[in-house]
């Protein structure tokens, strides 16, 4: 369990600036499990976390594989939390649509 994960949120079209989503508005999350970077000698890399303190997965045990279940839950400062549960497919790619 990660209580807060490392996220990014990135709005589609018009918003009012205020990182509160409305009716109008639609929003790209990105939830990040494992550090990342970019160095000249390596490339893009990924690395885990170092400890409790940091949002990242601490050990490889921890990292999901084929065909896991994972739950997300997104809470809003008001109103019920919204639950998704997935699993992960058979193979992944870098980027992918979990729909």
């Amino acid at each position: 369990l990660i209580s807060n994960v490392a996220w990014t949120v990135t709005f589609r079209g018009t918003n009012d600036g205020d990182f509160s989503l409305e009716p109008t508005e639609t929003a790209v999350l990105t939830v990040w499990l494992q550090d990342y970077g970019y160095d000249e000698a390596h490339g893009l890399y990924y690395a885990l976390g170092t400890d409790t303190t940091d949002p990242f997965i601490d050990t490889s045990a921890g990292l999901l594989t084929n065909y896991n279940t994972f739950t997300l839950e997104i809470s809003p400062v008001q109103g019920t939390p919204l639950v998704i549960e997935k699993v992960i497919p058979q193979s992944l790619n870098p980027i992918m649509n979990l729909r």
